[in-house]
């Protein structure tokens, strides 16, 4: 477990906390003792880092404070949508990656989250992303993304 740095569009602090082990890779992203977003990942044999969820939480997560604990009943007022906060938390994979000796990172968009994110396959496009929308074997899948280090 290691703890690094990111900001947002707005230059508000992040910690990740970052849980690595046996090829799973899991990545929270907290400000102020919040639990605002997560990264999951999968290590493929071939080197490859896949992607299997970059979240930004739409009710944000407090810990709990003791046994008897209001806290997980309480919700900050706070939207960490369009900050570029998944912006930073997808160029901090990429610069994992590249330092882990990867070749390249990829991962899948599925119709559900072109529904819920409608600019979701131009952002990764944006982020240096090949798309391919071709391949539509899986059920439910909308585009593949590949992007080589």
């Amino acid at each position: 477990m290691s703890e690094s740095l990111l900001w947002d569009k707005q230059n508000n602090q992040y910690i990740v906390d970052l849980r690595d082990s046996d090829g799973y890779i899991e990545a929270l992203v907290i400000w102020k003792r919040t639990i605002v977003g997560r990264i999951q990942c999968i290590v493929e044999p071939s080197k490859t880092l896949f992607i299997g969820n970059i979240e930004i939480f739409e009710n944000p997560i407090l810990p709990r404070n003791g046994l008897f604990s209001l806290r997980p009943f309480q919700r900050p007022k706070r939207n960490f949508r369009q900050l570029g906060l998944g912006s930073a938390m997808l160029e901090y994979i990429i610069a994992l990656a590249t330092r882990q000796g990867m070749v390249g990172i990829r991962g899948e968009v599925t119709t559900d989250d072109a529904l819920k994110t409608p600019y979701l396959i131009e952002w990764y496009r944006q982020h240096g992303f090949s798309i391919d929308e071709s391949d539509k074997t899986a059920q439910g899948k909308k585009a593949t993304i590949y992007r080589g280090l």
